[in-house]
């Protein structure tokens, strides 16, 4: 029996069909297999980049909090420059707190580093010129910013009701209170199509402010043309600005002392300008050439605390600090470090007492075959040194670096200083990442294809085995 059934079924088999199976039915068996992990394995990939992305998000919005020292704060050894790459956040609660330095950058963006941490801080200043001017005139003709001796208060130029043109209806002078985040406002009255502040200067107090600026015959965006000077004092306090006589020159420097009373000096000639009466303008000879240079824009001096001396800016080449006694009408020079050479712009920064004089001292590579012309000129890296001014060897010391920054902008609260103690050694700042955004968001786009796909890869299996 069992013979006959094995015969029956060969017979069957001989004569059933043959059954065709393409070749390539194992592999097609198998791809739905590999598709599902080559699935799988992107998402991972990609869930693990979106992490990373938001990793990076999170390190560029939360910078390491810096550990404040003790008392008033203090004036960094080092002034490190905002990295070109950095135009933003600004911050807009501008209540920092107390600022050690001040400067803006080359995009035109001020910058404050707090006392207490060493913290550099973009602040978004309300129609602050610097930033508003579309056409960038205002950053290359001077643009006035001034951090009080003190440190408590900012100065600056704004301009504010832009027409359709890009005219303003509005410019002036506006201090910020960095502690509260107060601004009081000196609206300038109008002249022409409005005037351009290019300089604003403290009393060594932080009481009196002093201003210099042009009067724009046409101002809209993307240029301007200037025609007059213009110069004022505002008293502490003072929402209005009196007005002040302009006969020197547009390129004078300019300081005010804990009276009111303003000094302009052009070279050799100089204008003291008293709380009342005339100004008195009165010759000096001889002048040295470094104060004479006709290609100094208008700049800040700096009276001492007796109100006798000024501290002026020379150019290059000097490798000396001078400073004006405004009574005797003669100049004094003091040597500076050999970091100084021929190629060195010094600008004064103020005064720690009636002896000690402080400068910053820029090393500036000329072009080839002008050594003695700043156009086209590159600042580079610079000094802030303390000169002794009274009494025994006449000294000068480097005290803090400088990045490359625009020597012109920066403003140190020296009341922050002594001889003994000038700056502190903060630790260096860290910056947010340099990453992109739109790599950031790449990422993190990346991130959610990649959980929508695996979402759905995980659906559709689980509908097959239905």
């Amino acid at each position: 029996m069992t013979g006959s059934l094995r015969d029956a079924l060969a017979e069957i088999a001989d004569h059933a069909p043959v059954a065709d199976i393409p070749d390539d039915l194992w592999e097609s068996a198998h791809r739905p297999r590999r598709r599902t992990v080559v699935a799988a394995a992107f998402a991972a990939a990609a869930v693990i980049a979106s992490a990373a992305g938001l990793g990076i998000v999170l390190h560029h919005e939360s910078p390491p909090p810096a550990t404040p020292i003790p008392g008033p704060g203090a004036v960094p050894s080092h002034i490190y420059r905002i990295p070109d790459r950095l135009t933003g956040p600004l911050e807009t609660d501008l209540a920092v707190g107390r600022s050690s330095v001040a400067y803006m950058t080359q995009a035109g963006i001020p910058v404050v580093v707090t006392a207490r941490d060493g913290r550099y801080h973009l602040l978004g200043l309300p129609a602050f010129l610097g930033q508003d001017d579309a056409g960038g005139f205002s950053t290359l003709l001077g643009t006035g910013f001034a951090l009080s001796p003190d440190g408590r208060s900012l100065a600056y130029a704004y301009a504010a009701g832009y027409d359709a043109a890009g005219t303003p209806s509005v410019t002036g002078v506006r201090v910020l209170d960095l502690e509260t985040g107060g601004i009081r406002t000196v609206e300038l009255p109008p002249q022409g199509q409005g005037t351009q502040v290019r300089l604003v200067t403290w009393s060594p107090d932080s009481r009196w402010l002093a201003w210099e600026g042009q009067v724009a015959s046409s101002w809209h965006s993307g240029a301007a043309d200037f025609r007059d000077a213009a110069r004022g004092r505002i008293a502490p306090g003072a929402t209005t600005s009196q007005p002040l006589e302009t006969r020197l020159g547009s390129e004078a420097g300019m300081a005010v002392d804990d009276r009111g009373v303003v000094v302009t000096v052009d070279g050799n000639r100089v204008a003291v300008s008293p709380r009342r009466g005339p100004e008195r303008i009165r010759p000096v000879h001889p002048t040295p050439r470094e104060v004479r240079s006709s290609e100094m824009a208008a700049h800040a001096l700096a009276y001492d605390p007796t109100g006798q001396h000024v501290t002026i800016a020379s150019t290059m080449p000097s490798a000396r600090a001078y400073r004006l006694d405004t009574h005797r009408l003669t100049y004094q020079a003091r040597a500076l470090p050999a970091l100084a050479g021929s190629g060195s712009w010094v600008l004064p920064l103020g005064w720690l007492s009636r002896s000690d004089g402080l400068v910053s001292v820029s090393e500036v590579r000329p072009v080839i075959g002008r050594s003695d012309s700043y156009t086209g000129a590159t600042v580079e890296a610079g000094r802030i040194v303390l000169t002794r001014w009274k009494g025994g060897e006449p000294s000068s010391r480097v005290v803090a670096r400088l990045d490359e920054l625009m020597p012109d902008t920066v403003s140190v609260a020296v009341d922050l200083m002594t001889a003994a103690q000038p700056t502190h050694a903060f630790p260096p700042p860290r910056w947010p990442s340099s990453t992109p955004w739109s790599t950031i968001a790449g990422l993190s786009g990346l991130g959610a294809l990649g959980l929508g796909w695996l979402g759905f890869v995980a659906l559709a299996r689980r509908r097959a085995r239905r």
